[in-house]
C-alpha cells in the first residue's frame, strides 16, 4: 500500500511535465477538467488535483493505455460470461471474410 501512495504522489508530481509534453492545448484539458483556468493553473502548480481530475487528465493524456486496458477489461468479462471462439472456427470466420 505504501508503494502505491508513493507511486501516486511520483505521478502527481510528473503531471506538470507530462501535461506540458502532451500534444493538447491547455484550453482542450481545461475543457475537458470543466474547471476554471485559474484554478486549473493553481492545481497545477501546487499539483493538488482530486483523484477524479488526476483519472480525467491520465485519460485526456493516455487514450490509447486507457482504451486497451477497457478492451482487456471487456475481453476478460466476455470470457467469465462465455462469449468466446475456438481458434479455428475465429481463423475460418476471418479467411470468410478475407475471401
Amino acid at each position: 500500500m505504501i508503494q502505491l501512495v508513493s507511486e501516486y504522489s511520483n505521478y502527481l508530481k510528473e503531471l506538470p511535465k507530462l501535461i506540458k509534453e502532451s500534444p493538447y492545448k491547455t484550453a482542450y484539458i481545461i475543457e475537458k477538467l470543466q474547471i476554471p483556468k485559474g484554478t486549473y493553473y493553481r492545481k497545477l502548480k501546487d499539483k493538488s488535483f482530486s483523484v477524479e481530475e488526476v483519472e480525467k487528465l491520465t485519460k485526456i493524456l493516455f487514450p490509447k493505455e486507457i482504451y486497451l486496458k477497457e478492451t482487456l477489461a471487456n475481453s476478460r468479462d466476455e470470457i467469465h460470461v462465455g462469449k468466446f471462439s475456438e481458434y479455428e472456427k475465429l481463423m475460418e470466420r476471418i479467411t470468410n471474410v478475407v475471401s
